[in-house]
């Protein structure tokens, strides 16, 4: 199972950096693990904001606000704690996030989620979803591919770091992320199956 540390060591070798950090926070002061430091988190953000992941993926029913201050919206509902992207809003009926028709309408503001859908179903990538022991292997593959071109420029510096960070950015943008989505993507294959809240109600 991968670590924090792992990744960032594969960044690192994958610009023929031959340090290697043995932690993103002191004792380990070198430069790389300072880059790392700065660097680690924003990777990760930006790879679960690309993407629906299976692993950081989460399905609650949201229960509405007893205020609305939106009159343009029927329900307001308070966003989980942990709430770091929509993935979709449901109807009931629909149980799996991967389920047709389309994504019912929303809108965002601040903390609240406002909506027509009367007990509405939030399926939303979490922000607790830091684990690197749960990230498939592409996954990682992909972040360390990211990772590595945000360090190249600070440790390689000048021209080559330049010209190490446009190549892996390339490879991020045209071999790695599409792999590790289409890898996940092949985790979720369901066959929609509506339940009409009537139907529902008599179960």
């Amino acid at each position: 199972m991968a670590t924090a540390i792992d990744i960032c060591n594969l960044s690192l070798a994958k610009l023929g950096d031959e340090a290697r950090v043995t932690s993103i926070a002191p004792p380990d002061t070198s430069m790389q693990a300072q880059y790392c430091a700065l660097f680690y988190s924003q990777s990760l953000n930006v790879m679960l904001d690309k993407h629906a992941w299976a692993f950081a993926t989460v399905t609650v029913t949201l229960t509405a606000l007893t205020t609305n201050p939106n009159p343009f919206w029927a329900y307001a509902y308070s966003l989980p704690t942990d709430f770091f992207g929509v993935n979709d809003v449901r109807s009931s009926g629909y149980i799996e996030e991967t389920q047709t028709p389309p994504t019912q309408n929303y809108a965002l503001e601040g903390s609240t989620l406002y909506s027509n859908i009367a007990d509405a179903v939030l399926v939303y990538t979490s922000s607790l979803a830091t684990d690197p022991a749960k990230f498939p292997p592409l996954f990682i593959e992909a972040l360390s591919t990211l990772l590595a071109s945000y360090l190249a420029g600070p440790i390689l510096k000048g021209d080559v770091g330049v010209a190490a960070q446009r190549s892996m950015m390339q490879a991020f943008i045209t071999t790695a992320l599409p792999e590790a989505i289409t890898s996940d993507c092949q985790y979720r294959k369901v066959r929609p199956q509506y339940t009409p809240s009537g139907i529902a109600a008599r179960a």
